[in-house]
């Protein structure tokens, strides 16, 4: 019928599995900026002891968790941080943010690079630093650099973060 809203059963959803553009759902409703279809998928994938969705990949190589710090929505990054932290039972999870896609970048690269507002970039780098206990694996994130050499701290100055 026209108008009316036809919905895939969460059951019957492949969280890794990608659309023709390289997109999870995941990376879509983070896109889309959909906070409860996130919330959503990320219980599914607890309710199913998948290994961290952060982790599928697109085309490019970019994580749902550098997708949600490109996009710039620090709730959602928060959420599925706190939500990763629960499926690996608040273990280290540096590995996961400190993925990098197939140019170098990582979620901090996304974080500080986005066009999104500055008070989100604040709150995003803030809750990626908190993630990570170590200092010299908080050093690290500063520090890592793309395959052109620029880290973090290059975007955030490029973008005017360091008012």
């Amino acid at each position: 019928r026209p108008g009316v809203l036809r919905m895939t059963p969460v059951h019957l959803i492949s969280m890794s599995e990608l659309n023709w553009i390289g997109q999870t759902p995941l990376m879509i409703a983070i896109e889309k900026n959909n906070k409860k279809c996130v919330e959503i998928l990320m219980n599914y994938a607890i309710a199913k002891e998948m290994i961290s969705p952060l982790m599928d990949c697109n085309l490019d190589g970019r994580t749902t968790l550098m997708t949600a710090c490109a996009f710039g929505n620090s709730e959602i990054v928060t959420l599925l941080l706190n939500r990763t932290k629960e499926m690996h039972e608040h273990k280290d999870i540096c590995e996961l943010i400190m993925a990098s896609d197939d140019n170098g970048y990582t979620a901090m690269h996304y974080a500080c690079g986005g066009t999104h507002s500055t008070q989100s970039r604040v709150n995003i780098v803030q809750e990626l630093l908190s993630c990570v206990h170590k200092i010299d694996q908080r050093i690290e994130m500063i520090e890592c650099t793309d395959d052109r050499g620029w880290n973090p701290l290059h975007l955030m100055s490029k973008n005017s973060m360091l008012r």
